[in-house]
């Protein structure tokens, strides 16, 4: 034993002579003492021990700020935690414990060291002379920093790592793979984050290093109840009281048959009730009327679950404890369901210009009028209370269930809600959407795919009216607004070299979101497919058109070869690294047609399911378990994807990368995501459509969803009593429609 630990001692004196920081930190992890190496058993022993104080002595100016000024409170609190580790104190011991300091697999996991927060935070000095806090640092190599600045390539990653400066959707890959080095460290409170930063600056210049940023967890700010909290709680708890409230007298009408109380002021209320919404919003349909499309609810889960599996991929991989390691894996061709799943949201682009234009043909055709003013206002006020409610929530009470070493990105988000808003309520944040240092660009990041859809809904009287009114000039018109939909990205690929599409690493990330992923010249390719298969089905009405053996074999052949192709061919370049460079022909043929060709792809899936010709694919999409997952798409959408970021946020240690693990994470967040998704539907969305039905609607006049999504999707349930046909009176609203009706057409699209 003498013999290994005196060469073990050998070599780490050699290893102190180098720079290179990592081995400093490692150097911290292994005994030194002129006493060798000594074999502990519990937090009692290793106190007793001077090794940890004398580690602590050694390695001090690396996790305090000990060139302070010597009249600061920050100083005199250093001397007194400095004096207790000599004393071996248990409490300054626990807090020198808690540093991060590197451990086994230097080269397979990330520099990233969080030490241990709960213990720095929970320590308690006698008579609370010293109160700890938890601290960040960031550090890079300058060297390196200065090398990757002349190349620079992009992974799309939806969070702000680290506050190092960069677009918040956009992570430079070195981020990942050893350029930083981030490490906890626990001082008293009397130090400020700033402090630490110029200390640590004076420390780790000679060394070569650049203190990129250090971050502090002042728990009791971060924790406090704030006054936005308490009126966010107080709206929540009106909400919930209404809810109830007309779910009682909901139910007494019910029971009483009491038509007179119904035609009273509490007709309004009864849209409120919950115990119609939730009636509703978990009815399953066993028997589907003539016209439905079923198979919609099943595309609709599988394309939301892909999303959301796509992006937990995302919320922690930068905090993989195997990060160097997992990229062999992840380079499978299999795995590029996971690293090239934007077609998913092409599917929500392609569903809501079906349901659009085939509920919009369909009231022209009921009604021949098209009032464009409640067009626009049916849209705005369907969606924008929902996004209110869900941005009020994570600009407040979310962040009392947030803590932890990697908290401090949290507060990045939060901020952007607490400022931007008004982005995702304008529907203006897929143009809008620059951050600050201290605050993302919006509030829901994902929200940007609403921000395309209403701007495409704006234009949608321009493209579906022709189709009504001149047939033959609005296909054509339509044809050619196809056409331009492929060549316009192809050419804004072509002419900024930009890469065909997100690929892992590749050159000009952020330009590429910015002139080609965000914006609705560039995504209207699916949604313009739909449109066309919302145009053959109204022609087409309830007949099912019988097609071909051949015509079904030819047509499920090139649909699934058309998908497999827009999923998996990138897969040579879409790799870490990439084993190749695309080509011009690649960049421009993929960039153009991958969204109008997986458009056509997913339309085909549904006409043939629609006319008899899906088989088992039919049964599958179709059944009705589907239905109430379906109907809870859109607010999940809403919650989940900050749900995912900030459940990563809250973590203690590193995480480890399996595809099981994944799912377990996936699963995690969506009962909780869907949990508030249904409160979200009970408490705003289900009633705001209820209001809206007897504030707007007229008997002569149908809003343009008030029969078509009854032919698309039948989701009948309970009726609430406020919309009996015996209850209407002259100004209020049509009740030969369900409710479920005119719910369906917005939260299908999503």
């Amino acid at each position: 034993w003498q013999y290994h630990t005196g060469r073990l001692r050998g070599r780490m004196v050699k290893m102190l002579q180098r720079s290179d920081l990592l081995v400093t930190l490692l150097v911290f992890y292994v005994c030194l003492n002129g006493g060798g190496c000594h074999q502990v058993q519990g937090w009692n022993q290793l106190a007793g021990t001077r090794w940890l104080s004398r580690q602590a002595e050694r390695w001090w100016d690396l996790y305090v700020p000990s060139r302070v000024n010597k009249s600061s409170p920050c100083f005199e609190a250093m001397i007194t935690m400095l004096d207790s580790v000599t004393l071996n104190q248990t409490w300054a011991l626990k807090m020198v414990d808690s540093w991060g300091k590197a451990g086994d697999g230097g080269y397979y996991g990330p520099k990233t060291f969080l030490g241990v927060f709960d213990e720095c935070v929970n320590t308690k000095s006698p008579n609370d002379i010293i109160h700890p806090q938890y601290c960040t640092v960031t550090l890079q190599q300058i060297l390196l920093k200065n090398s990757l600045q002349e190349e620079s390539p992009h992974i799309w990653l939806p969070i702000k790592q680290q506050n190092l400066g960069v677009a918040p959707f956009f992570i430079n890959t070195n981020n990942y793979n050893g350029s930083y080095i981030i490490y906890g460290t626990c001082l008293p409170d009397a130090c400020t984050a700033e402090e630490l930063q110029d200390s640590l600056d004076k420390v780790y210049s000679p060394k070569n290093y650049d203190v990129v940023s250090v971050f502090c967890q002042p728990n009791a700010e971060w924790s406090a109840v704030t006054a936005g909290d308490i009126a966010f709680i107080i709206l929540v708890s009106v909400l919930f009281f209404l809810i109830l409230l007309a779910g009682a007298i909901d139910m007494y009408i019910e029971k009483t048959n009491n038509i007179t109380l119904a035609k009273g002021g509490v007709r309004y209320l009864l849209p409120f009730s919950v115990y119609t919404n939730a009636s509703k919003l978990f009815h399953v349909n066993t028997k589907p009327a003539p016209g439905t499309i079923s198979s919609l609810h099943g595309i609709k889960v599988l394309s939301m679950t892909w999303v959301i599996y796509g992006h937990q991929q995302l919320a922690n991989i930068p905090y993989s404890a195997n990060l160097m390691g997992l990229w062999p894996k992840l380079n499978g061709f299999l795995s590029q369901v996971l690293f090239n799943a934007y077609p998913s949201v092409d599917t929500f682009f392609f569903i809501g210009g079906l349901l659009l234009c085939s509920s919009l043909l369909r009231q022209l055709k009921n009604t021949k009028r098209f009032n464009i003013v409640l067009f626009y206002v049916h849209r705005l006020i369907r969606l924008i209370p929902s996004i209110g409610l869900i941005c009020g929530l994570y600009a407040t009470v979310v962040h009392l269930f947030v803590s932890g070493p990697l908290a401090y990105n949290y507060q990045y988000w939060r901020k952007g809600c607490q400022q931007f808003w008004w982005r995702d309520i304008l529907f203006v944040n897929n143009f809008v959407n620059d951050g600050t240092n201290e605050a993302a660009g919006d509030c829901l990041g994902q929200s940007w795919y609403l921000a395309v859809d209403t701007q495409l809904y704006l234009v949608a009287p321009l493209i579906i009216l022709p189709l009504f009114y001149f047939r033959g000039a609005g296909k054509v018109w339509l044809y050619l607004l196809s056409l331009s939909s492929i060549l316009i990205p192809a050419m804004i690929i072509y002419a900024n070299d930009f890469p065909p599409t997100n690929l892992v690493m590749a050159p000009k990330g952020e330009e590429f979101m910015n002139q080609v992923y965000l914006v609705p010249w560039c995504r209207a390719g699916p949604w313009l497919v739909g449109i066309w298969l919302g145009y053959i089905m109204y022609t087409q009405g309830n007949k099912k058109v019988v097609l071909k053996q051949w015509q079904v074999a030819v047509g499920w052949t090139v649909a699934s070869l058309t998908g497999f192709l827009v999923v998996f061919g990138m897969w040579s370049y879409n790799q870490v690294p990439p084993p190749r460079y695309y080509d011009v022909m690649t960049q421009v043929v993929y960039g153009g047609f991958q969204r109008f060709a997986w458009g056509s792809a997913v339309a085909w899936v549904v006409y043939a399911c629609h006319n008899g010709a899906g088989g088992l694919v039919n049964d599958f999409l179709s059944h009705p378990v589907w239905q109430p997952l379906s109907r809870l798409t859109y607010t999940i959408y809403l919650v989940i994807f900050p749900m995912q970021f900030m459940l990563t946020y809250n973590t203690r240690v590193l995480f480890y990368y399996t595809h099981l693990n994944k799912i377990v994470e996936v699963v995690g967040a969506l009962v909780i995501a869907g949990i508030i998704s249904v409160l979200v539907s009970l408490t705003v969305e289900s009633p705001i459509i209820g209001l809206e039905r007897l504030l707007l609607q007229r008997p002569d006049r149908e809003s343009p969803a008030s029969k078509a999504p009854e032919d698309l999707l039948q989701l009948s349930g309970k009726e609430n009593p406020a919309f009996r046909p015996e209850i209407t009176d002259s100004s209020g609203v049509n009740g030969t429609t369900s409710l479920e009706t005119v719910k369906t057409e917005y939260i299908t699209k999503f």
